[in-house]
């Protein structure tokens, strides 16, 4: 009889945490991984202007054809995607800044400081890790974002990324053979 009471008080035990946490749980629906038009067109510029940024230290820094062309190609696509996000930006009175994270000038200025093959090898490798980091960001906005249109351009983005990427990939092939 003893054992019944004690299991029944077991049993009861366990059921606690799972009652208290149902009662807990407020019915409304609001979705906390919703990305902000603004959230997402602050990082893509953020994203955009670094990469500016290290493909305009590339064309100064590197003596090798393909890192330079890589660069360039860099600087053309990451500045038309700044354009469309300023256009995106001021339609929905978003006010645009182009700054760097601190782990972002922290390369930067690692870059700045190098020259011919380190800097060649170091700036492949840097293109590589952003455009991982890049992709990343935009397949969590493209899930996240309700704003169609910003969605839509995620989209477009991301598939440019992931060819970024595979030329960042070949271009640390070959710098590493340097």
């Amino acid at each position: 009889m003893k054992q019944m009471r004690i299991k029944r008080w077991n049993i009861l035990l366990l059921l606690v945490p799972f009652i208290f946490f149902t009662a807990c749980d407020d019915d409304e629906d609001v979705d906390v991984d919703v990305m902000t038009p603004t959230a997402f067109i602050q990082e893509a510029a953020a994203i955009d202007t670094f990469e500016i940024v290290t493909a305009n230290l590339a064309l100064q820094n590197s003596t090798q054809a393909e890192v330079q062309e890589f660069a360039q190609l860099m600087l053309q696509e990451h500045t038309a995607t700044r354009a469309q996000l300023r256009t995106m930006a001021r339609e929905r009175n978003i006010s645009l800044q182009m700054n760097m994270t601190q782990e972002r000038e922290r390369i930067r200025t690692r870059l700045q400081s190098q020259t011919g093959t380190p800097f060649d090898k170091d700036y492949a490798n840097v293109q590589v890790e952003a455009h991982e980091d890049a992709i990343q960001f935009y397949e969590r906005a493209r899930d996240r974002l309700q704003d169609q249109d910003l969605k839509t351009l995620a989209d477009q983005i991301l598939l440019r990324l992931r060819d970024h990427l595979r030329e960042a990939q070949q271009l640390k092939d070959f710098t590493d053979q340097l």
